[in-house]
């Protein structure tokens, strides 16, 4: 903030940019077409708000994780995604530590691991969960926002 001698309090000179975690469930009760179309979206999304955003795509494995860059498409991240296995939150979890500082998570899922919910990582400061599909509340992590998604 830069604030004159005497008055209010002006906004700064530079904005933030938000840095942002999103979990894809790649897993086998994730249908392709929805997907495809969550990461199409997510990068979308990174493009149109200008914001940082780490995508970490998984299944019972890791099957992409890191940086969106301004031209990432939809069909390169997808060319990673090679086994539509269980669903296993751990590893993702773990991967999305790489990232460093998150203001926001946004994990999307059907919400039903073969594992338990992972604390979020310390250098994250919120969690929303998207429940997309035939999706189930029985596992949700207390303390997260839950919002349901038609994707």
């Amino acid at each position: 903030r830069r604030s004159p001698v005497i008055g209010a309090q002006l906004p700064g000179w530079r904005a933030q940019k938000p840095r942002v975690g999103v979990l894809i469930d790649s897993s086998g009760s994730v249908d392709e077409a929805a997907l495809t179309r969550a990461v199409e979206e997510t990068a979308r999304i990174s493009k149109a708000t200008g914001a940082s955003v780490y995508l970490v795509v998984h299944s019972a494995h890791v099957q992409f994780a890191g940086w969106l860059g301004r031209n990432t498409t939809a069909a390169e991240v997808m060319s990673h995604v090679t086994d539509r296995g269980g669903t296993r939150f751990a590893p993702a979890y773990e991967a999305l530590r790489a990232a460093g500082h998150l203001d926001t998570v946004v994990h999307l899922t059907d919400g039903i691991p073969c594992d338990t919910w992972p604390a979020l990582p310390p250098s994250a400061r919120r969690l929303v969960v998207a429940l997309v599909g035939a999706s189930s509340r029985d596992y949700l992590p207390a303390g997260a926002r839950v919002v349901e998604a038609t994707v």
